[in-house]
């Protein structure tokens, strides 16, 4: 603790503020993406809610590093190419990584969007790898018994505080499926409620509070076999370990993977019981995302905040998602080249690629922000496009 409130005493007073009224996204007291926000020209769809970008990797380490994930060493990819977290210039590094993410935040923030994902546990940074015990480095903010990382603190600090400088949203993640695993079992999960506790406990005495919480990435059946506490079943105890730890004073929620839980289910309380709604709309045509979208409110109630924070790069997603005046999340997964996507590592986070051009323009488009310059050339083994 003491340690956290050294990295608290550094950083400057908070600016940023989010909150829920109803069924819609505040900052400030504002609801976001009107006139009185800053956004005369936006698009009355989007009133309230938040478009966000996945950027889990934004305080990524690995403990395997160098003796794994180098080009010397790479890690295999599930039938893939094998993968290395090397800079084409340069060794991987956590703190130059923070950086250039630190440094492209304010040009997403121009074209409209509000709010990112970090994670403490990241996501699948090796394409092909995403499966239960199938995560091989070792990108956990917290040790074997739960305790919270103090160089990941550290480095999520600084997202909160540059975020904060912006007026934008952060949805810290804790626990991502086949890392979890990182954190070893024990009776009651003792170790998932220390760090629940520890990580809530960090957010909480930060002056920020452009915070949201999701306590767990995808809980579904398949996803948390080594711990309780994050199946459908023990997900709602974790909910309520959060709020407790935050003293209800940053919102708390959890991101839920396929069709709602069944009614009879403590997967649907969890659902009721958290401050907002999250779920992932990956792999669904726009009609199936208007059919979710409204099998989820039928399910947690019509007067919820709702919020997809992962589908994947198709704007005709997001244009279903706003035409339910539900915000959306952009995850571009990449190729660990240093130039496409968002979360494979070493991660590029300028808008250097069509592909995020075509949703940051859509996003610009959307709140009536510039749009930003397309980029010269969308693939270096390509030639360019006019």
């Amino acid at each position: 603790m003491i340690l956290w409130m050294f990295f608290i005493s550094i950083f400057g007073r908070a600016q940023t503020r989010v909150g829920i009224r109803g069924t819609k996204f505040t900052i400030n007291g504002e609801v976001t993406y009107t006139a009185a926000s800053g956004f005369p020209a936006s698009n009355q769809s989007i009133e309230g809610t938040l478009l966000n970008v996945r950027a889990v990797q934004a305080i990524f380490g690995d403990a395997n590093y160098p003796h794994s994930g180098t080009r010397a060493h790479p890690y295999d990819s599930a039938g893939f190419a094998p993968i290395s977290f090397d800079y084409p210039d340069t060794p991987f590094s956590p703190e130059r990584n923070l950086k250039e993410f630190q440094q492209a935040l304010s040009s997403w923030r121009k074209c409209g969007v509000l709010a990112i994902t970090v994670n403490l546990q990241g996501g699948g940074p090796t394409d092909g790898n995403f499966g239960v015990h199938t995560q091989p480095q070792n990108n956990s903010g917290f040790d074997a018994k739960g305790n919270l990382k103090p160089a990941y603190a550290e480095r999520l600090q600084k997202v909160i505080e540059e975020a904060d400088k912006l007026g934008m949203v952060v949805i810290v993640g804790y626990f991502y499926q086949g890392t979890e695993a990182r954190i070893d079992a024990a009776p009651q999960d003792a170790n998932i409620v220390t760090a629940i506790r520890q990580a809530s406990s960090f957010l909480l005495n930060l002056p920020h509070r452009n915070i949201l919480i999701e306590v767990a990435n995808e809980v579904h059946e398949a996803t948390y076999p080594t711990h309780p506490l994050l199946q459908p079943e023990g997900i709602d105890q974790s909910v309520h370990l959060a709020q407790e730890a935050v003293l209800h004073e940053i919102p708390v929620s959890f991101s839920w993977i396929g069709d709602p839980p069944p009614r009879s289910s403590r997967g649907y309380q969890a659902l009721r019981d958290a401050d907002f709604v999250m779920f992932h709309t990956n792999w669904l045509t726009p009609e199936a995302v208007h059919t979710r979208i409204q099998a989820y409110r039928q399910a947690a109630g019509y007067d919820r905040a709702f919020l997809i924070n992962e589908d994947e790069v198709s704007t005709f997603n997001l244009q279903a998602a706003t035409q339910e005046h539900v915000g959306w999340g952009y995850y571009d997964q990449g190729l660990n080249n240093y130039h496409d996507g968002f979360q494979s590592v070493p991660v590029d986070w300028t808008i250097g690629t069509l592909t995020k051009w075509m949703f940051f323009v859509q996003v610009a488009r959307l709140t009536g922000s510039p749009e930003p310059a397309k980029p010269a050339n969308s693939d270096p083994l390509l030639p360019p496009f006019v």
